[in-house]
C-alpha cells in the first residue's frame, strides 16, 4: 500500500490555518484599498470637467472587489488540496478527505458527533482534530483507517485528463463514494487539485495515468 500525501505532514494543524485563512487579511485589506482609492478617484472626476462618467468608477468599485473575493475563493479550493491524501492499493486509488473526516468526532474516540453553528464552528472542529494527528506516522495511520475511507473516502474509476501545472496536477476524473449509503451521489465527475510536492507523486501520477 502506497501513501500519498502532503510532504510534511508534521503539524498539519498549523499547515491548515496557513493554507486554508493565511490570505483572508490581505483580502480584506485590498478590498477596503479599492474602496477607498475608488471613491476619492470618483470625487474627483465628479468635480472635475472631462467625459468620464463618476458612475464607471461606482460600478468598477464592486466589480474588483468581488473579483479579489472569487479568486480567494479559487485558491481555498485549490488549497483543499493539500489536504487531500490518496492511498494505493494493488487495484485501487482512494482519495481521503482529511478536512471532511476531522469534522467527525467518532474518527478520534468520541462516542458522538453533533456539529452545531456555521464554517467558523466547522473550521474550529477541524483544527481540534488535525491536532490529535501530530506527525506523519499519525496522518498516515489515519488515512489508512477503513473507518475514515468509509466516511470521507472516494475510489478513483476513471480519469479524464491530467495537466501539469507550476504548483498541482489538474486531474478531472470519476470517482465513486467507499461507503454506498452515503447521501452523497455515490458517483461524480470531480476536478482534483494535487500539490506536486506531495509523497510518492510519481506513483501517484502513473497509476492516474493508466486509468485514462
Amino acid at each position: 500500500m502506497t501513501v500519498c500525501r502532503l510532504d510534511d505532514a508534521d503539524r498539519i494543524d498549523a499547515t491548515y490555518q496557513q493554507k486554508m485563512s493565511g490570505g483572508t487579511g490581505i483580502t480584506i485589506i485590498l478590498s477596503v484599498l479599492i474602496l477607498f482609492v475608488g471613491l476619492v478617484v470618483y470625487g474627483f472626476i465628479a468635480l472635475s470637467d472631462n467625459d468620464i462618467n463618476p458612475l464607471f468608477i461606482l460600478i468598477l468599485i464592486p466589480v474588483l472587489i468581488g473579483l479579489i473575493f472569487v479568486l480567494r475563493t479559487i485558491r481555498k479550493i485549490k488549497n483543499t488540496g493539500y489536504f487531500m491524501a490518496y492511498v494505493i492499493d494493488e487495484s485501487d486509488i482512494y482519495q481521503i478527505d482529511i478536512l471532511k473526516a476531522c469534522t467527525n468526532d467518532t474518527l478520534f474516540g468520541s462516542q458522538y458527533s453533533f456539529l452545531v453553528g456555521g464554517s467558523l464552528a466547522r473550521a474550529n472542529r477541524i483544527i481540534k482534530n488535525l491536532k490529535k494527528l501530530p506527525s506523519t506516522s499519525y496522518v498516515e495511520e489515519f488515512v489508512c483507517n477503513r473507518q475514515v475511507a468509509e466516511y470521507s473516502g472516494s475510489v478513483i474509476d476513471k480519469v479524464f485528463s491530467i495537466n501539469e501545472g507550476k504548483e498541482f496536477l489538474t486531474v478531472k476524473a470519476q470517482l465513486t463514494v467507499v461507503n454506498k449509503n452515503s447521501a452523497l451521489v455515490p458517483t461524480r465527475k470531480k476536478t482534483l487539485y494535487i500539490p506536486r510536492t506531495f509523497t510518492n507523486i510519481d506513483t501517484l501520477r502513473s497509476r492516474l495515468e493508466y486509468l485514462m
